[in-house]
């Protein structure tokens, strides 16, 4: 992926809140993802506490891709993602996510 930017959030974790995407980095965020100029080609990418990340994905590789960060507690606390790339099929006819899983949703409802 392209990191076309990073926002930093706040030094105190305990005045952490959502980092509004239209005024968090240099532009817009709709800008931001349309500029051509090509961002840096990561694998993992740093995300400063509190902060955002604007990556643009090539999707040209079709399959279920797991986004997620490499510290256990976060990962048990909602900080990872899953990419339906090219809407891969599972592999059971009908399938889909069960009804418990975890979703933005419950991140909130937790909260």
């Amino acid at each position: 992926f392209e990191v076309l930017e990073i926002a930093t959030g706040h030094d105190n974790m305990k005045d952490c809140k959502a980092l509004p995407l239209d005024t968090a980095f240099s532009e817009p965020i709709e800008k931001l993802m349309k500029r051509e100029k090509q961002g840096v080609l990561k694998d993992t990418v740093l995300l400063p506490g509190c902060g955002a990340v604007a990556v643009r994905i090539n999707s040209d590789n079709p399959g279920v891709w797991f986004f997620h960060c490499h510290f256990d507690l976060h990962l048990h606390r909602g900080m990872a993602i899953v990419l339906n790339e090219g809407g891969y099929l599972f592999s059971q006819p009908n399938s889909a996510f069960p009804s418990d899983y975890p979703s933005c949703q419950t991140c909130k409802e937790k909260n």
